[in-house]
């Protein structure tokens, strides 16, 4: 994704069993993924499973080296009002999309569980960002955190697939 951070990726559990077969002693896969490690422990694996952050640390990780990117903040004011303005609306709609969330309903150890602690996660990052003015990062783990709150919200919703796609196309209509 924008800023080197890796994103979010499908079968995480499929390309780790796999790697595994293939006698793989490493596996990296992004940090917000969002898998199940209680299946895979199950399975008796041999591989290692590396959550990384950003093509930095994958580099690193791959490689076995120490490389540090050196980047210098830029320093023009409308650019970060906008990124600032950006970002508080983005992370403003992680909070709204958490109101709407029984979180009592999630169960442990369950797919809910996990975008909910991948949401958080994400959140707890942009604030992190927030205090170092970093706004572009913010903007992009308050993304990530509302991607799976809005999983959540969905799942709750317990749409059959045409209402799914009745509320898509009333979408598209506003759009």
């Amino acid at each position: 994704n924008s800023g080197g951070i890796i994103g979010s990726v499908g079968g995480i559990e499929e390309k780790i069993i796999v790697a595994d077969e293939y006698k793989f002693k490493k596996v990296l896969i992004p940090e917000f993924s969002n898998y199940n490690s209680s299946n895979l422990d199950e399975k008796n694996l041999s591989i290692e499973i590396v959550p990384i952050f950003d093509l930095i640390e994958a580099y690193n990780n791959f490689n076995g080296h120490k490389y540090e990117l050196k980047t210098e903040k830029i320093n023009n004011e409308e650019y970060l009002k906008e990124m600032e303005k950006l970002s508080n609306s983005i992370c403003l709609r992680s909070n709204e999309l958490k109101e709407k969330i029984n979180f009592s309903l999630i169960q442990i150890n369950s797919t809910e569980e996990s975008y909910k602690l991948q949401a958080e996660k994400s959140y707890n990052y942009s604030e992190n960002a927030l205090k170092l003015s970093n706004y572009y990062s913010r903007g992009s783990f308050c993304y990530n955190s509302n991607i799976n709150y809005r999983l959540l919200v969905e799942k709750e919703q317990n749409l059959t697939i045409m209402q799914r796609d009745e509320k898509i196309e009333e979408l598209k209509k506003e759009i």
